[in-house]
């Protein structure tokens, strides 16, 4: 009896990716002739959950779908070439989200399996940021703080990929995948900026306003993710 799956109608595959989180720190550093140069601190981190559910309807193609969870964390500092921090900004946000997707096998029942897959998913989410600045102007020295309130968050992801499912087992295989991913999302951010003198020289301010940020892209995505193969129900 084949160890390898054998895609047949009716039959399930249930998963979710892997190696989606990340982590990364980096420094970039600005010089200018008159020594007047900084260095900006970079911390990201983020982590992507989506677990997918899908049906067979014939023994080469399945439609799918999935959930999406995503939550990411940035911290971005400026410092001085003495190492004085004069701004530092911090952003969370957290999303939510359905998808639907419809994969096809050029092959079934080989140890590599080669697929397309097309999809689409959509989502809303929240997020919030908060930070300070060190500056001076006529007045003198002052610090602004900010912080921030993300809402109407909407966000919407379609995509192509073309790839390969290494069967570990008649019910377990591993998915390795590269494509195009065309991304959209947009949100307004409640931010309230409030501006104190450091010598009282000049009038403290209260601000309140709330931009509005649109973002369209086009990309490469690759990834990895684990598939368990269920048999139809009888």
């Amino acid at each position: 009896m084949s160890s390898h799956a054998q895609y047949e109608k009716g039959s399930r595959m249930i998963g979710a990716s892997i190696g989606t989180g990340s982590f990364s720190t980096g420094t970039t550093v600005y010089t200018y002739p008159a020594a007047l140069g900084y260095r900006t601190d970079h911390a990201v981190f983020q982590i992507n959950i989506t677990p997918t559910y899908a049906r067979f309807i014939n023994h080469q193609t399945a439609i799918g779908i999935s959930l999406l969870i995503n939550s990411s964390y940035q911290k971005i500092s400026n410092k001085s070439l003495s190492d004085t921090i004069f701004s530092s900004n911090k952003s969370q946000t957290s999303d939510l989200g359905l998808g639907a997707w419809v994969r096809n096998y050029f092959t079934t029942g080989q140890n590599w399996n080669p697929f397309i897959q097309l999809l689409v998913n959509g989502g809303s989410g929240s997020g919030k940021n908060d930070g300070f600045t060190y500056a001076s102007d006529n007045y003198g020295s002052y610090k602004d703080v900010f912080n921030g309130k993300t809402s109407g968050r909407i966000f919407f992801n379609a995509g192509i990929n073309l790839g390969l499912t290494k069967q570990l087992g008649k019910h377990v295989g591993l998915d390795l995948f590269a494509g195009y991913l065309f991304s959209y999302f947009k949100n307004k951010n409640e931010t309230t900026l409030t501006r104190d003198y450091v010598a009282a020289a000049g009038p403290d301010e209260l601000k309140k306003f709330e931009p509005h940020q649109k973002f369209t892209g086009n990309g490469v995505s690759a990834g990895a993710g684990l598939q368990f193969f269920l048999d139809k129900k009888k």
